[in-house]
């Protein structure tokens, strides 16, 4: 094998594309802070610095993350074997020996650096590493378990962002309140397109023994609780408004609660089992959409 071909393995154990996210998660909470500690508007003419501030902060983040995305894939070769044979372990470009020794080297580099900013920091990422790791052992396999890890980890990145600038900045922890609507926003978002994901894989996820929502209730009923989560998330989306978001985040908020509770009207009322996981197929990507639009709905909400 050429040393191309193993270095591309490498590179999409990483998943560089969402790691980059988890940096820009980690720009949103410290926007957020930025914003409350200072008053400070319109950001946008700080952005840049911010930005590389940003970076140097969030350096645990993507260490923290991208070990994650390589953990994940080596506890599940044998599955990718079967449905995703063209990955860099089962197609055999990265051994699984490699891959672990790179996730935990990953690890470790990202505790390090929070170590680095400070202890409040240092134990925060430890347990969301702890966490990731446990996941991708055994927690991925118990289904809603998993669910709300998953949602947990990927919200824990913008009360990441807080933390680090509060904390290197030795500013008062009272500044972390911003963030935290954000997180929840983003929990609950992040939590439904797992319910939905979970009726959409419904079938496999019973013979395999994964113990999502849609398994343990049905999927008729995980719908009318996935139903819920949104309209919690709905009922909060206009709290960062009052916590230092400017006008500019309404709009897009209003269009992520109008994508979210579409998505899962869809579902309701569908008897047949074939048509309700066809449409939670639609219905994630929507939900995916939402995500993305919310990320810029809270980027936007805090520069202008």
């Amino acid at each position: 094998m050429s040393i191309a071909a193993r270095i591309r393995g490498y590179i999409e154990l990483l998943r560089l594309h969402n790691v980059f996210l988890s940096y820009i998660a980690v720009m949103i909470g410290l926007l957020a802070t930025y914003n409350y500690l200072f008053n400070s508007k319109p950001l946008i003419a700080n952005l840049g610095d911010l930005s590389k501030y940003a970076l140097v902060l969030g350096l645990p983040v993507l260490f923290i993350s991208a070990a994650g995305y390589v953990i994940n894939d080596y506890f599940d070769i044998e599955i990718d074997k079967l449905n995703k044979p063209y990955r860099p372990l089962p197609s055999g470009r990265v051994s699984p020996s490699e891959a672990y020794r790179l996730s935990i080297a990953l690890f470790i580099i990202g505790i390090a650096l929070s170590a680095w900013i400070g202890i409040v920091v240092l134990l925060f990422t430890v347990a969301n590493a702890i966490l990731i790791y446990i996941y991708s052992y055994k927690l991925k396999k118990l289904g809603l378990i998993g669910n709300l890890v998953i949602a947990l980890c990927s919200s824990n990145t913008i009360l990441f962002g807080s933390l680090a600038f509060i904390e290197s900045n030795n500013q008062s922890f009272t500044a972390l309140l911003p963030s935290i609507p954000l997180a929840v926003i983003a929990f609950l978002l992040v939590l439904a397109r797992e319910f939905v994901k979970g009726i959409e894989d419904y079938i496999g996820d019973k013979e395999h023994g994964v113990h999502t929502l849609a398994v343990i209730i049905g999927p008729r009923k995980s719908v009318f609780i996935t139903l819920i989560t949104i309209s919690i998330l709905i009922s909060i989306s206009w709290v960062p408004l009052i916590l230092g978001a400017s006008i500019f985040y309404l709009p897009l908020a209003i269009i992520v609660d109008i994508l979210s509770i579409y998505s899962v009207i869809t579902l309701i009322n569908i008897r047949e089992l074939e048509v309700i996981i066809r449409r939670a197929s639609k219905s994630r990507r929507i939900l995916k959409i939402a995500f993305a639009i919310g990320i810029l709905a809270f980027i936007i909400g805090y520069i202008m």
